[in-house]
């Protein structure tokens, strides 16, 4: 008998046990922070003698779109509840980006090849706005999920800046991004996107955008 595969009922459950430790160990959900977290569940010969138990793992990244393990090490516990130092707290947390990428024609992205974490005091792009569920019992296809994440985030944005969706609609220098979601992270159990707001390539801005409304960005020039 094998231990359950990826996309597995058990597997998936597994992955939402581990995510629901992670976010009781640190104080609040790991989504919000600069941390992935990986279920390991026994191999095929400990299954085979009865072994149950998951291992499960968080870690800190630099890049929310590669979700790379940072290298970082020190505690987490009570990380995002102010339990450790003040430190702790505000490396962790999600709070703004920067956009690495090349600017487009339009004054935007080109392709996004990465969201470098960052401090909101410094200048950056892109700020995170929240999370949203990925809804369904398979993963969307890729028009699909931008569709539907493109609206979530959105969504997201307006309540952020602290305004109405038609409101929020009208501005056309804030955009809405997010890391994506493959085959693989949808098979572990990852049903749940992180949404950014950005703004455009030339108008970087130092300070966060939370209760913006309909004023202007504070750019940098």
């Amino acid at each position: 008998m094998a231990p359950p595969a990826p996309g597995s009922d058990a597997y998936v459950a597994a992955y939402a046990d581990c995510g629901v430790a992670v976010s009781r160990y640190v104080g609040g959900d790991w989504h919000d922070a600069r941390l992935g977290i990986h279920v390991a569940l026994p191999d095929t010969s400990s299954w085979a003698a009865g072994g149950r138990a998951a291992v499960c793992t968080a870690y800190v990244f630099e890049d929310v779109s590669t979700g790379l393990a940072s290298g970082r090490s020190g505690p987490l516990l009570g990380a995002l509840a102010g339990r450790t130092n003040m430190t702790d707290l505000l490396d962790l947390q999600l709070h703004c980006v920067d956009v690495v990428s090349q600017p487009s024609s339009d004054g935007w992205y080109q392709t996004l090849n990465g969201l470098s974490t960052g401090r909101c005091d410094q200048p950056h792009a892109g700020e995170y706005i929240g999370t949203v569920p990925v809804a369904g019992a398979t993963r969307p296809t890729d028009d699909e999920l931008a569709t539907a994440m493109t609206a979530a985030c959105r969504t997201k944005a307006a309540a952020f800046l602290g305004l109405g969706q038609v409101q929020f609609d009208q501005r056309t220098d804030i955009r809405v991004t997010w890391p994506g979601l493959s085959n693989d992270q949808w098979q572990a159990g990852e049903h749940t996107q992180r949404c950014f707001a950005l703004v455009p390539y030339a108008s970087k801005v130092q300070t966060s955008l939370k209760g913006l409304g309909a004023g202007a960005l504070p750019t940098l020039n």
